[in-house]
């Protein structure tokens, strides 16, 4: 298990779960139901560096680490997230490799 999801575990209300609201489905099935048509897929990697504030800032942004998850826990929760990046990065910041997915797709009458 990655290093951020055990110290997420570790504090009051680890059993927080990221997409348990949604239906279950992968967005990628939904442009592959009608009306849609002519679905198809284009893959991006990208390769960036996160600085341990950039990483603590996309933790505050998501539902299962924002500050108000955190209650009088939050400031301790801040400094050991970056901690992590320090100790796992390259050359003073944090290497993430992930793909973007671009998957356009057409409605019959709209266009050629």
């Amino acid at each position: 298990m990655a290093a951020p999801k055990l110290l997420l575990r570790s504090y009051p209300g680890g059993e927080r779960r990221a997409g348990t609201s949604g239906p279950g489905r992968q967005y990628e099935a939904d442009p592959a139901e009608p009306p849609f048509r002519q679905v198809t897929r284009h893959a991006f990697p990208v390769r960036r560096m996160r600085t341990p504030q950039q990483v603590v800032g996309c933790l505050r942004s998501t539902r299962f680490a924002c500050p108000a998850r955190f209650g009088d826990h939050h400031a301790r929760f801040e400094a050991e997230a970056r901690q992590l990046p320090e100790r796992y990065s390259e050359r003073g910041g944090l290497v993430e490799d992930t793909v973007f997915s671009v998957l356009p797709a057409r409605r019959p009458g709209c266009g050629a």
